[in-house]
């Protein structure tokens, strides 16, 4: 019988020649130079929010708060509750930190299965144009969102829900 430290050894053994494996193909395809944003010329729709679908709000909110020390509020009377995960301005509810972000759990229907990213556009009309144009779908209408802000949800073209948020005030 082979000991418990004899297989935690081959474990790692594994795991580190996976690791270097996978960074020499990285390193050996990888040319930096080939970035577009290497100029800054183009413009990139950044990742704003995530979502995260729920079936038990509060075992979901026991859950976030316990093991990751974030700040769930409600926000509306239709189960939607905002995730804080870093200090916010206590007016724009946006973080603090650059670079972090904050998000929200909702009751889990057919447009919210998984979790989802939310991707910052500065025409949500537009961009689902440009979405419908490439191959995607639009699964959940434009909807307003009070006087913050339009939210739609498609897909793209492998099937992966996300969501477009276009913000109407700073």
């Amino acid at each position: 019988m082979v000991s418990q430290s004899i297989w935690i050894g081959i474990i790692i053994a594994v795991f580190f020649v996976g690791v270097g494996v996978s960074y020499a193909i990285f390193s050996s395809t990888f040319d930096p130079n080939s970035m577009k944003f290497a100029n800054q010329e183009n413009v990139m729709n950044k990742v704003s929010h995530f979502e995260i679908p729920y079936e038990d709000q509060e075992r979901a909110q026991k859950f976030y708060q316990e093991v990751f020390g974030w700040e769930i509020t409600k926000f509306s009377d239709e189960g939607y509750y905002l995730a804080f995960t870093t200090k916010s301005d206590p007016n724009t509810m946006m973080p603090s930190e650059p670079g972090a972000i904050n998000g929200g759990l909702l009751k889990r229907d057919s447009t919210a299965k998984n979790p989802l990213l939310v991707i910052d556009v500065p025409n949500i009309d537009d961009h689902i144009k440009k979405i419908e144009d490439a191959g995607g779908e639009l699964i959940m209408p434009k909807v307003s969102v009070g006087d913050s802000g339009f939210f739609a949800r498609v897909t793209d073209t492998e099937g992966n829900v996300i969501a477009i948020w276009q913000q109407l005030k700073q």
